[in-house]
C-alpha cells in the first residue's frame, strides 16, 4: 500500500486525459492593476488580454490590493482601430491602475475569482512588479489550501530587459508556478513588446529554446517572439495541448517533475511528507535526485517549510563508522619515554621503536580503510547525497526570487562548489599514507625516520572575522597580508605521525588548530585537507573550499618568501639541514596545490566550470588579451595580483612574443595603480589642489609653483631615470605597490613611464570628478585618439616628439614670442606699475596720447590706445578690451604672452609686515610660509629674504592671478630684474607724500588710487606736466579700475 505522503493519479488506467489545445482553452486571467501598471503597461497587458481572448469563457479580473469580479474579456474591449493593432485598443475606462498595492493573494481570497481559476483550463497571472517574501509565502498557502495548485498556469511579467534573465523578478508567481504540473512564465518587453520563454514545463516544455536545461545566463538561451501573434503560431505549429479542466485531479499534491514521474507516478502531498520519521529508502533515493530535490525545496521555499525539510533529511541521516589514523602500537607511549631524561643511546633505541610503531599503525589503518563492508558503502553513499542537498538547500534558502532560482546550470554550478566543500568528519576517513603515494618525504627529527611524510601544522587563529569577511572571500589571493594570517604557520617540521602524536601543541608549545600531512591533494587527501584548512582558516565555515585553499597557497608562498626560518639565508643559527627540509616541504606542498587544486575557469564567474588552477590562469591571459584594461586580472587588487605574478613564476607559465605578455599586464595593472590612486584621493579632496603636485611631478621637470610647471622647451619633461624614484613617492607607503614597481624590468622602464605620464597629464588636466580607474580609461578611449596605443601596453608607442608635444600642450608653441622691440621688462614708473601713458618696453617707448593734444590723455582714450597696442603685442588669440593677460584655461594654451608681473610684485609687497609691527598677515600666501618675512629683509637683501619673497611673487602670478603665460622659464629672473625699480618707485612715492621714512618701508599702497586717471596724473607729475584737462577729468569722471 502506498505511503500517506503519495497520491496516485485518480485517472482511469486504459483513459487518458482529455486535451485541449492551448491557444483554444478556456482561459482566467488575472491583471496587475496596481499602481506600477500605470500608463502603458495596463494596457499592453490589456491588449494581451484581448488577443488570447479565443473562448466564449475567457474572464478576467483586475488585481492589486483588492480582487476585482471576474469579467467576460469581450465585455472589456473596444473594437475600434488602434494604429496597426486591428484588435484595437482596450477600453481605457476598465483597463486603468485603480487596484491599489501589490498582493496576488488578493486573487484566490475573492472566491468568484478562485472559482474561475478552478473553472478554468489555463489561467494566465500578468504583472509587472516584485512582492516581499511574505506575499509569495501567503499566496503560496492559499494556492495549496483551495486546491488551485494544479491548474496549468502562465506567468507574463512585463518590464525592460535587464542585462541578463537571472535577473528578472518572478516573486509574484513562483508559488504557482513552482506547483502546477503544466507551467509556463514568459517575459514581455515594455520596450519592443518581443515576448521571451523563461521557464516551460510539463505540456509547454516544447516551447523552451534548450528543453533538457534551463540556462538563463543570457538572452540568446531563450526562446524569442516578436508578439503574441508569433507566439500563438508556434503554440498551434507545436500542438501545445493541455490537460481540460473537466479531467483535471483536484489535489493539493504536487508533481516533483518528469523524473519523479516516470518512476513513481505518484504526487506528493508535502505536508504529509514532512512529517514523516523516515521513508522507504527507494523512496528516499527519488527524492534526493537533483530534479525531484529542487522541485521539491522550491516548493518549501514558498511555503515557508525549508526548515522542516531540514529536520526531515537530518532524520535519514545515518551513522557512519569512521577509519581513523589511531594509535594502535604504543607510538604515543614510545614517544612519551623519548622526552624524559635519556642517554642519546637510549634515544637511539626509542626512535627505532617508534618508526616500526608508526609503520603498523599505518599498515593497521590502510586495512581499514581499504576493506569496507557494503553496508558501509551504502550508508556513505546516502549520508554524501543528503549533504548535498543540505548544502543546495542551504543556497536556496540565502536566493532571492529572481529567475536564476530556476536556472538548472547555475543549480548544477553551485552543487560543483558545494561538492569540493566539506562539513562533515566522515572526510577525515580516507588519508593516503601508502608507500607509493606522492608526497614530501625526509628526516624526521623525531622519530629520525629518513624517508617519512611530513607535516605543515598551522596555529590557531586569534579570531575568523578578516577571513569570512567579503573582501576576502571575493579576492582569497589577498589574505596572506593580513598579520594574523602571515604567521600561521608553524616552524615546527616533523613527520605527519609524530605530529598527530604530538596533539594540538606543537613541540614550541603553540596552539595548533591543523595538521596536514605533505601529500598530493588529490582523492581522500584532498578531502582530508579541505576539512582542516575550512576548520583552521575559517573555524569550520564552508565559505567555499576553493578561496581557502587559494587563502592558503598565497600563506604558505608569503612564508616562503619572508620567514626567516624557512629561508635559504637564514641567520638563525640553527642547523642548514632544518632550515632545508623546512623549505623543501613547503615548497612541495605550494607547488602540488597549484598543479592540482581546482578553481572556476573565469575565477569570479560562479557559473563557469571547474578546471585545474593552471588552467584558470591560462584563462586570465586569454582575458587580458580579449578585455585589456578591463580584464580580471587587472580588476584585481594590486596585494593578490602581485600574488597571481608569483604563480606564473612558480609554475612557469609560458608566454608569448618577445615582450612577454606578463611584463605588458604588469604594465597595465600599474597604469591602473596609479589612476586608482589619483581618484581615491580626488575623491577625499575638495577646493584644495595642493594634493595633485607629486603627480605633476612624474611628468614635469620644475614649477614656477604648486601645480604650474615651467616651460624648458624641450627639457621640460621629465626622463624615464627621474620618472621612478619619483613614482614611488606617489605611492607612498603601499608596500604592494612598491612590490609591483620592482617587478617593472628594465627593459620596459621607459616605455612605461611615458604611458603614466599621458594617463597622468590627461587624469590632472581634464578629469574633475571621481570615477574609477576602469571608468576613466573607458573616457579616455572616446575621447582621445593617442589612449587607443597609450592605454595598451602591446602595442607601440607613438614617437617621441608625438608624446612630448602633447605633455608639453599646455605651453606655448616653441617660437611663440614678442618681437625683438618688446624684449626684457619694463620698470616701475608708479607704485602700482610701470608706465601707463606709453611702451615700458626700452625699445618701443610708443605713446598712448598725442602729446600736442591735451584731451587725448583722457584715461578713456589712452586705455583704448594702450590695449591695442597690449593686444597687437601680447594676445595670441582674441583680443580684449584691456590688453591685460587672458586667465589660464587649462589644459588649452595661454592666450597671452605676458602675465600680471607688476601686479602681483605689489600685492606680494603689500601682504608684508614691517618688521616693527611683530605678527605675520592673514595672506593666504603669506601664512603658508615657513619663516617670518618682513620688507626690511627684502631691501636689505639679507640671507634668504629677497630668494623668499620671489617665490612668493611666482605664487601671486600663478596660484592667484592665473593670467597669461604663467609658465614663462624666466619668470623668475624678470622678477628679480624688476625689484630694484620697484624699491625706486616707492621710495619717490614716499617722498612725494612727504613720510619721514623715505626708504619706501613706510609707503602703503592706497588701492582707491590703482585707477588709470590716477596713475596718469602720477606719472605726468613726475614731469612736472599735468594738463588742466587731465585734472578736471580726474575730478569729475567716475573712472575704471585698471
Amino acid at each position: 500500500m502506498a505511503a500517506s505522503w503519495k497520491q496516485v493519479a485518480a485517472t482511469s488506467a486504459t483513459t487518458a486525459p482529455r486535451k485541449v489545445p492551448f491557444t483554444q482553452a478556456r482561459k482566467f486571467f488575472a491583471v496587475d492593476a496596481s499602481a506600477s501598471t500605470s500608463g502603458h503597461i495596463i494596457q499592453m497587458e490589456g491588449r494581451m488580454a484581448q488577443r488570447w481572448d479565443t473562448h466564449p469563457q475567457d474572464r478576467v479580473s483586475k488585481w492589486g490590493s483588492s480582487c476585482s469580479e471576474p469579467k467576460a474579456v469581450s465585455s472589456v474591449a473596444e473594437t475600434s482601430p488602434f494604429g496597426n493593432n486591428p484588435l484595437g485598443r482596450p477600453n481605457r475606462s476598465y483597463w486603468t491602475a485603480d487596484q491599489g498595492g501589490t498582493y496576488p493573494a488578493e486573487i484566490l481570497r475573492c472566491k468568484s475569482a478562485e472559482e474561475s481559476i478552478r473553472q478554468s483550463d489555463v489561467w494566465f497571472l500578468m504583472t509587472d512588479g516584485d512582492v516581499f517574501e511574505n506575499h509569495v509565502q501567503d499566496l503560496a498557502a492559499l494556492a495549496n489550501q483551495v486546491c488551485v495548485t494544479n491548474v496549468p498556469v502562465c506567468l507574463v511579467i512585463f518590464g525592460r530587459m535587464r542585462a541578463a534573465p537571472d535577473l528578472v523578478n518572478i516573486s509574484v508567481g513562483i508559488p504557482v508556478y513552482a506547483t502546477a504540473t503544466e507551467a509556463l512564465i514568459l517575459f514581455k518587453d515594455t520596450h519592443s513588446t518581443s515576448i521571451h520563454v523563461v521557464a516551460a514545463k510539463g505540456a509547454f516544455s516544447p516551447l523552451a529554446k534548450l528543453p533538457d536545461r534551463i540556462d538563463l545566463s543570457q538572452w540568446d538561451n531563450l526562446a524569442s517572439f516578436d508578439g503574441d501573434d508569433a507566439l500563438i503560431n508556434e503554440c498551434d505549429k507545436l500542438g501545445i495541448e493541455i490537460t481540460c479542466e473537466a479531467d483535471r485531479q483536484a489535489t493539493s499534491a504536487v508533481s516533483l517533475g518528469p523524473t519523479w514521474d516516470s518512476s513513481t507516478g505518484v504526487f506528493v502531498d508535502i505536508d504529509v511528507l514532512l512529517q514523516e520519521a523516515s521513508v522507504d529508502p527507494k523512496d528516499l533515493d527519488h527524492l534526493l535526485q537533483e530534479e525531484a530535490f529542487q522541485q521539491l525545496a522550491l516548493v518549501c521555499k514558498t511555503r515557508r517549510r525549508l526548515a522542516e525539510l531540514r529536520l526531515f533529511l537530518g532524520r535519514h541521516k545515518q551513522e557512519e563508522m569512521i577509519v581513523r589514523l589511531e594509535d594502535n602500537h604504543g607510538a604515543g607511549q614510545i614517544l612519551r619515554r623519548m622526552t624524559a631524561n635519556t642517554t642519546e643511546e637510549e634515544k637511539e633505541v626509542l626512535a627505532a621503536q617508534l618508526r616500526k610503531a608508526h609503520a603498523a599503525n599505518r599498515q593497521s589503518y590502510q586495512t581499514q580503510k581499504d576493506s569496507p563492508s557494503e553496508e558501509a558503502q551504502t550508508i556513505r553513499k546516502l549520508n554524501r547525497a543528503i549533504d548535498q542537498a543540505l548544502a543546495l538547500l542551504a543556497e536556496l534558502e540565502k536566493a532571492g526570487y529572481t529567475a536564476d532560482i530556476l536556472s538548472r546550470k547555475s543549480n548544477r554550478a553551485r552543487r560543483a562548489e558545494l561538492l569540493s566543500q566539506t562539513d562533515s568528519e566522515t572526510h577525515l576517513l580516507g588519508v593516503d599514507l601508502s608507500d607509493d603515494v606522492e608526497a614530501s618525504r625526509n628526516t624526521c627529527s623525531i622519530c629520525c625516520g629518513e624517508d617519512e611524510i611530513m607535516s605543515v601544522v598551522l596555529k590557531k587563529l586569534e579570531s575568523i572575522e578578516e577571513n569570512t569577511s567579503d573582501f576576502f572571500l571575493n579576492f582569497p589571493l589577498v589574505a596572506a597580508q593580513a598579520q594574523q594570517n602571515a604567521n600561521m604557520i608553524s616552524s615546527q617540521c616533523i613527520c605527519f605521525q609524530c605530529a598527530t602524536l604530538v596533539g594540538n601543541k606543537s613541540i614550541f608549545g603553540e596552539e595548533l588548530s591543523a595538521i596536514l600531512p605533505a601529500v598530493s591533494y588529490t582523492g581522500y587527501n584532498k578531502r582530508y585537507m579541505n576539512h582542516q584548512l575550512t576548520v583552521a582558516i575559517t573555524a569550520g565555515l564552508a565559505t567555499g573550499t576553493a578561496g581557502i585553499v587559494q587563502m592558503f597557497m598565497s600563506i604558505l608562498d608569503h612564508t616562503l618568501e619572508n620567514k626567516q626560518w624557512c629561508s635559504p639565508q637564514s641567520d638563525i643559527q640553527q642547523s642548514d639541514q632544518e632550515v632545508s627540509i623546512r623549505r623543501q616541504t613547503l615548497e612541495w606542498m605550494l607547488k602540488d596545490l597549484l598543479r592540482t587544486c581546482i578553481t572556476r575557469e573565469k575565477f569570479s564567474d560562479e557559473t563557469s566550470s571547474w578546471v585545474p588552477y593552471p588552467l584558470a590562469l591560462l584563462w586570465a591571459l586569454s582575458d587580458w588579451e580579449k578585455r585589456k584594461l578591463d580584464a580580471w586580472i587587472i580588476q584585481y587588487p594590486v596585494k593578490g595580483f602581485n600574488q597571481i605574478m608569483r604563480w606564473y613564476e612558480i609554475l612557469q607559465i609560458p608566454t608569448s612574443g618577445t615582450r612577454t605578455i606578463l611584463e605588458d599586464i604588469k604594465t597595465a595593472k600599474l597604469l591602473n595603480v596609479v589612476v586608482s590612486t589619483f581618484m581615491a584621493q580626488l575623491l577625499q579632496s575638495r577646493n584644495d589642489r595642493t594634493w595633485v603636485h607629486p603627480f605633476m611631478q612624474l611628468i614635469y621637470r620644475e614649477f614656477n609653483a604648486t601645480n604650474v610647471p615651467r616651460d624648458m622647451g624641450d627639457q621640460s619633461v621629465i626622463t624615464s631615470c627621474h620618472f621612478w624614484p619619483k613614482l614611488e613617492d606617489v605611492l607612498g607607503t603601499r608596500e604592494d605597490g612598491r612590490q609591483l614597481l620592482a617587478s617593472i624590468t628594465n627593459s620596459t622602464r621607459p616605455a612605461s613611464c611615458r604611458r603614466i605620464q599621458l594617463v597622468m597629464f590627461w587624469a590632472i588636466y581634464i578629469q574633475k570628478e571621481h570615477v574609477t580607474a576602469k571608468g576613466f580609461f573607458y573616457k579616455l578611449l572616446l575621447r582621445k585618439a593617442l589612449a587607443a596605443a597609450i592605454l595598451d601596453p602591446g602595442t607601440t608607442l607613438p614617437d617621441e616628439r608625438t608624446l612630448k608635444s602633447t605633455l608639453r600642450s599646455i605651453f606655448l608653441k616653441d617660437g611663440e614670442t614678442t618681437d625683438p622691440t618688446h624684449d626684457g621688462v619694463p620698470p616701475f614708473v608708479t607704485p602700482f606699475g610701470p608706465s601707463v601713458v606709453s611702451c615700458g618696453k626700452v625699445r618701443c617707448r610708443k605713446l598712448f596720447y598725442d602729446p600736442d593734444k591735451p584731451e587725448t590723455l583722457h584715461p578713456d582714450l589712452v586705455r583704448k590706445q594702450r590695449a591695442e597696442h597690449l593686444n597687437s603685442v601680447f594676445q595670441r588669440e582674441a583680443r580684449n578690451d584691456t590688453g591685460l593677460p587672458e586667465p589660464v584655461n587649462e589644459p588649452n594654451r595661454p592666450k597671452s604672452l605676458h602675465y600680471t608681473l607688476h601686479m602681483s610684485i605689489v600685492k606680494a609687497w603689500s601682504a608684508m609686515p614691517r618688521s616693527s609691527k611683530g605678527t605675520q598677515t592673514q595672506d593666504p600666501i603669506q601664512a603658508s610660509g615657513a619663516i617670518e618675512l618682513s620688507k626690511e629683509d627684502v631691501i636689505n637683501n639679507q640671507g634668504r629674504a629677497v630668494s623668499d619673497f620671489v617665490t612668493r611673487a611666482r605664487e601671486r602670478i600663478c596660484s592667484n592671478s592665473r593670467r597669461g603665460n604663467i609658465y614663462w622659464h624666466g619668470m623668475e629672473g624678470e622678477i628679480r630684474e624688476l625689484l630694484p625699480s620697484f624699491f625706486e618707485a616707492l621710495r619717490v612715492a614716499s617722498e612725494k607724500e612727504g613720510l619721514d621714512d623715505r626708504s619706501g618701508l613706510s609707503y602703503v599702497h592706497d588701492w582707491t588710487r590703482n585707477r588709470l586717471a590716477h596713475k596718469i596724473a602720477y606719472e605726468l607729475s613726475m614731469t612736472k606736466t599735468t594738463p588742466a584737462a587731465l585734472v578736471e577729468v580726474s575730478r569729475t569722471t567716475s573712472l575704471r579700475t585698471r
